[in-house]
């Protein structure tokens, strides 16, 4: 409907309005202690995001820039603003080329000697050469607490926008609450309990799927807008000692009223850094997850995941070295791999990289 298209096109601009304006007032009571650097990366990227078939290595280069800050105000308030973007250019097959801006801006307003408000908010914007692009815009706000040392709790509620305009059945509103519980051992050690809820409303209608007699597929449009009801428990734990480590445990519930839709999916992650001596820095990454999906789909769903939110196990590895105060050097080696059942094939991919990072 044009009058509804017209109104979300108005709230997305009072919303990219409302976001550059309070990054300039971030801007204004930015500290000395910003942190600014520019990154150039050159490599080989096993691209196959386009082509399921082989795995020709590809000649990737990748400039980004990143920028963060932090500042109080007269009104008490303390918080952290960042600024990053970037191009990834491939030169021989992949037709991936693309650029992106990510901004985020982190507030904290101290009500009580034991509350504090809290609230982070994030845009996305990605978009590629080939003609897709997307938009993503999170606000997470909430109330921090601290009863007694140790102890934090948290309790917070989320709303997020994920606009695709090429392809807008992609599109959807996601709106959620949960809550925390940290308990802190020391300065270096700490343990959480999070549980979270949400309802995410796509724009496009929800499907039914039937087999007829002469194998033939027939997909029913119901006469409502897909929604997925998602449930999330996790366990982290974040310690430092001579390595520092930061693990996540999680499992997520997807109960979807569009066939194909639904699944539970355990997912271990984590964060791996040591500094090996003064200047050189080794940092490991990664997630393993997988999808048990209610319905058998992989032969019949063929749609090709068009952003970088889908249920990747991935594992970075980066080893750093440092030249003075302000230059590194960084090599990288990544391999990622997609099992979603909504493609042809499940992707895999490898990475490596020289990098070098000035900062300013």
């Amino acid at each position: 409907m044009p009058g509804n298209n017209q109104f979300k096109n108005l709230t997305f601009s009072y919303f990219l309005i409302f976001s550059l304006n309070l990054l300039f007032v971030c801007g204004i009571y930015a500290q000395s202690g910003s942190i600014s650097f520019i990154e150039f990366f050159s490599g080989t990227d096993t691209n196959v995001l386009r082509d399921t078939t082989g795995r020709s290595a590809d000649n990737t280069y990748q400039v980004f820039f990143h920028r963060r800050s932090s500042f109080n105000t007269a009104f008490k308030i303390y918080g952290a603003y960042s600024l990053s973007g970037g191009m990834s250019l491939y030169t021989r097959f992949s037709s991936e080329n693309r650029a992106s801006f990510n901004s985020a801006v982190n507030l904290r307003l101290p009500v009580t000697r034991i509350s504090v408000i809290n609230f982070d908010g994030t845009a996305k914007f990605k978009y590629y050469f080939n003609g897709i692009n997307y938009q993503l815009f999170n606000s997470h706000q909430g109330i921090i607490l601290t009863p007694k040392p140790g102890f934090v709790l948290q309790f917070y509620a989320d709303l997020i926008k994920f606009n695709m305009p090429d392809d807008p059945d992609f599109s959807y509103t996601c709106a959620g609450a949960g809550g925390s519980f940290t308990y802190k051992f020391s300065g270096s050690l700490s343990l959480s309990v999070r549980s979270f809820a949400a309802k995410r409303v796509f724009l496009r209608d929800a499907f039914d799927y039937t087999k007829n007699p002469d194998t033939s597929d027939n997909w029913i449009r119901k006469s409502f807008r897909q929604n997925d009801n998602i449930y999330s428990v996790s366990l982290n734990l974040q310690a430092f000692s001579v390595v520092f480590i930061d693990a996540d445990i999680s499992f997520d519930t997807n109960l979807s009223n569009s066939f194909g839709y639904s699944y539970r999916r355990p997912k271990f992650s984590f964060t791996i850094a040591r500094a090996i001596t003064e200047n050189i820095t080794l940092t490991i990454k990664g997630a393993v997850q997988k999808k048990s999906y209610t319905e058998k789909v992989a032969p019949i769903l063929m749609i090709r995941p068009k952003t970088d939110f889908e249920e990747n196990s991935f594992i970075i590895g980066d080893l750093a070295r440092d030249f003075g105060e302000k230059n590194s050097i960084k090599i990288r080696f990544a391999f990622y791999k997609n099992e979603s059942p909504f493609r042809e094939r499940n992707y895999k991919k490898t990475v490596f990289t020289v990098g070098y990072s000035h900062r300013f």
